[in-house]
């Protein structure tokens, strides 16, 4: 289990982890958001399992700069 804590940032919840010392970005987003902003899997039949919410967490590193 992680527990992490968000901010309400418009239609996201947002956060930072570290792993390694490096930052990371975590957010919930809605899969219709995911789906449409994200390129997250090359398969074309990929569709993300979600909350109860239907919303889905993505985890990814912050930028060099």
């Amino acid at each position: 289990m992680l527990q992490v804590p968000i901010e309400k940032c418009g239609d996201r919840e947002a956060g930072t982890i570290f792993i390694d010392d490096v930052p990371y970005h975590i957010e919930r987003i809605s899969k219709k958001l995911l789906c449409e902003k994200y390129k997250i899997d090359t398969e074309s039949d990929y569709v993300p399992q979600t909350d109860n919410s239907n919303r889905c967490a993505l985890v990814a590193p912050f930028s060099k700069k």
